[in-house]
C-alpha cells in the first residue's frame, strides 16, 4: 500500500508505505488505519485475489475502495501506463523520502525514529528498484505496481 499526499501543482509526496505477508483482518486493519490516518481515497487491483479483498471489502469496512483493472493494454499505455509514473518521475512531480544520511547532511536530526529509518530503508529502496529494474517485457515489481496505481487512482480522482 502506498499513499501520496498531492499538492496543488499536481506534485505527489509519498508519506506511508505498507507491505507485508497479512491476514485478512490485518488487511482490513490496515486499510482502516491508511484511510482514518490520511482520509485516503484507496484503490485496489481487480485481478484476481485482489478482487476478492474489493469483494469483501464492502462487508467488513466502511473503507470505500474503489477497483482498478490491469491489463496487457492499460499497463503498457503510453500515456497513463506504468512507463507514465517514470515521465512524471523526470519531471519532478514524485517526492520521495531519502536515504538517512543525505537527510541528516542537510536537515540534521529530521529522521528521529527508528520506524522512519525502517520506512526509508526497506520501502524506499524497493521502491526504487522496482523503478530501477522495470522491463515492459518482464512482471512489473509490486511496489511499482502499487505506484502506478496510485498514480492512476490520483488521474482517475
Amino acid at each position: 500500500m502506498i499513499t501520496a499526499a498531492i499538492y496543488e501543482d499536481g506534485t505527489r509526496r509519498v508519506i506511508d508505505i505498507r507491505a507485508g505477508t497479512w491476514t485478512g483482518s490485518e488487511i482490513v486493519e490496515n486499510l482502516e488505519d491508511v484511510h482514518d490516518r490520511y482520509g485516503s481515497h484507496i484503490w485496489v487491483e481487480n485481478n484476481g485475489a485482489q478482487q476478492l479483498l474489493i469483494d469483501l471489502g464492502e462487508r467488513f469496512t466502511a473503507v470505500p475502495l474503489y477497483s482498478h483493472g490491469t491489463d496487457k493494454y492499460n499497463k503498457h499505455d503510453l500515456q497513463n501506463g506504468v512507463e507514465a509514473v517514470g515521465r512524471q518521475m523526470k519531471q519532478g512531480k514524485w517526492v520521495l523520502p531519502c536515504d538517512e544520511q543525505l537527510v541528516d547532511r542537510y536537515a540534521p536530526g529530521a529522521l528521529p525514529s527508528s520506524a522512519m529509518r525502517e520506512f526509508a530503508e526497506k520501502h524506499i529502496l524497493r521502491l526504487i528498484m522496482d523503478c530501477k529494474g522495470y522491463d515492459p517485457a518482464k512482471h512489473t515489481g509490486d511496489y511499482l505496481m502499487a505506484l502506478w496505481i496510485l498514480s492512476e487512482g490520483i488521474r482517475k480522482m
